[in-house]
């Protein structure tokens, strides 16, 4: 469905914003993109959109490239992506909004009702938008993108100004879209999140690919405990078999628990705070970008 061959681009100011980046994805998937504020998540949407031609290689969706005007017009019937808060028409309702979307991309203005519902938006979608509060004017933004009904949706921090009800909310319409055949693109910093419904999880760095998290599938298991309620020659000994800190937590494989269980004792015998199973995407983070 969407596939990026070897495609290279450069900013004056900065070189190899994205260095020889391919991927290629189907429908039916959430795939979540992961780096730091700065590092080409959001250029690489553009260049999806098209907003922004690489230097080199290209993008394909469904057979399609960007070699023409009818083509790039084609294309666009296929995606949609996140608009931000200022592209709102604060004059007009949100059910403007959203009728807008779904005329532009020819989807069924019938199926708008129930989108409502869904996003709990009916007390207020038709009022205008400069009543709207962050959070809401987010979740008209979300809306635009489902009324779309596009098969490829590119989602640039869509949780942003979301409470944890509306970031639940908001997660299971998610699920319903991969569940009708769509790509969901989506850059996120709301990790434990991501890692609840995302299919995989590409962590960018220096404009490539650095590492590909699969979270739905068997991982290898870890044994967790912090290293500050370790005493130093516990916490030595940890490190001795293997252990590896990450973000102020050490890590050692579940293969090597029978060893290390002694070692998590306190004096009274009882045992120390603890864990076992996959690194989280956080671990994944502090890992990709040093910061433990």
């Amino acid at each position: 469905m969407l596939t990026l061959n070897d495609i290279s681009l450069d900013f004056p100011t900065k070189k190899q914003v994205i260095d020889h980046l391919s991927l290629a994805l189907d429908g039916g998937q959430i795939v979540g993109l992961v780096a730091p504020n700065g590092t080409g998540k959001t250029t690489l949407l553009r260049v999806i959109l098209n907003e922004l031609q690489p230097k080199e290689g290209s993008v394909t969706i469904d057979g399609l490239q960007y070699t023409s005007q009818a083509n790039a017009r084609r294309i666009h019937r296929k995606l949609c992506s996140f608009p931000v808060q200022d592209d709102l028409f604060n004059d007009l309702s949100g059910l403007a909004h959203l009728r807008y979307y779904c005329d532009s991309w020819g989807a069924d203005r019938a199926k708008l009702p129930a989108l409502i519902e869904e996003l709990q938006m009916t007390n207020y979608v038709k009022n205008p938008v400069h009543t709207y509060s962050l959070g809401m004017r987010q979740r008209l933004c979300f809306a635009m993108v489902v009324a779309s009904d596009a098969p490829i949706m590119l989602l640039d921090e869509l949780m942003n100004g979301l409470d944890p009800v509306n970031v639940e909310l908001v997660s299971k319409v998610l699920l319903r879209l991969k569940g009708q055949d769509k790509l969901l693109l989506m850059v996120s910093h709301l990790l434990p999140n991501l890692e609840a419904y995302a299919d995989q999880v590409l962590f960018m760095q220096d404009g490539r690919f650095a590492l590909t998290v699969l979270p739905k599938d068997a991982r290898p298991q870890f044994l967790r405990v912090a290293t500050g309620v370790l005493d130093e020659a516990n916490e030595a000994k940890l490190r001795a078999l293997g252990a590896t800190e990450i973000g102020g937590a050490l890590f050692i494989d579940s293969a090597r628990v029978d060893e290390a269980a002694p070692l998590l004792k306190k004096a009274d015998g009882s045992l120390l705070p603890f864990a076992i199973g996959p690194q989280s995407l956080v671990d994944h983070y502090h890992v990709v970008y040093g910061e433990g």
